[in-house]
């Protein structure tokens, strides 16, 4: 038996050594940034759902003759601004009420903005390079 070649290491097993590490390296790295990434999205979208939760909430306790004004978009619109969201109201009736109030009673879809009104709050953000946005909306009656 020979032993006079098998003193040490070659340069081949280096570098078999040295792939395998890199191979299992950027493997464990990609899954770092992917776990990063979709806990950063899930993040933004919960912040997001509650920015339109609490907007419709304050929706919710106003007057009824102050929703829809243009002061009070805009002051609901200032309280719930945070970096990174967009913050989006409208308030309108609802379709399906107009369109059965006009067919049947002209008069009274003059003041059907009296007796209901729809509001869709509507925040855009950004994660990554990818635009998402949460809707939610209420119907409010007098």
């Amino acid at each position: 038996m020979n032993l006079k070649g098998n003193k040490g290491i070659t340069g081949v097993d280096v570098s078999i050594s040295i792939i395998v590490m890199l191979i299992f390296t950027s493997l464990i790295v990609s899954l770092i940034y992917n776990i990063n990434i979709s806990s950063k999205s899930i993040e933004r979208a919960t912040e997001a759902t509650y920015i339109v939760q609490n907007t419709l909430e304050q929706v919710k306790k106003a007057e009824y003759d102050e929703i829809g004004n243009e002061n009070w978009i805009n002051t609901i619109i200032e309280q719930n601004k945070k970096n990174g969201y967009k913050l989006e109201i409208q308030v309108g009736v609802p379709e399906n009420i107009s369109e059965k109030i006009n067919n049947e009673n002209e008069k009274f879809y003059n003041s059907d903005s009296d007796i209901m009104k729809k509001v869709i709050a509507k925040v855009s953000y950004t994660v990554g390079k990818q635009e998402k946005e949460v809707e939610m909306s209420t119907v409010i009656t007098r």
